[in-house]
């Protein structure tokens, strides 16, 4: 069964990458989206082979405000569409704000 891991990142490729690591597994998928208004180049050099949200859907997000919810549910849209056929055993959402 798949675990779907939802990542808010913002400004600590290194630590995203140490996170990812440590949680990756044979039936885990990860799906970030790193702010707008941050370069995501060295996030995705550091972890190529996870799902990252597209330079033109990414969202400028500010903590504790709804622009934090719209990227989750954004996350959470590319989830459905990977895994529509794939029985899953549940999505965990977070955010790594360093």
């Amino acid at each position: 069964m798949k675990i779907s891991y939802c990542i808010l990142a913002y400004n600590d490729p290194e630590l995203l990458s140490r996170t990812v690591k440590k949680l990756d597994g044979a039936d885990v998928d990860f799906f970030i989206h790193v702010q707008k208004s941050v370069d995501a180049s060295p996030f995705k050099a550091l972890i190529p082979e996870h799902c990252f949200i597209d330079d033109d859907e990414r969202i400028e997000t500010i903590w504790g405000d709804i622009t934090c919810v719209e990227a989750s549910i954004l996350l959470m849209k590319k989830v459905l569409e990977k895994n529509r056929k794939t029985p899953w055993g549940g999505v965990h959402n977070t955010s790594i704000w360093v």
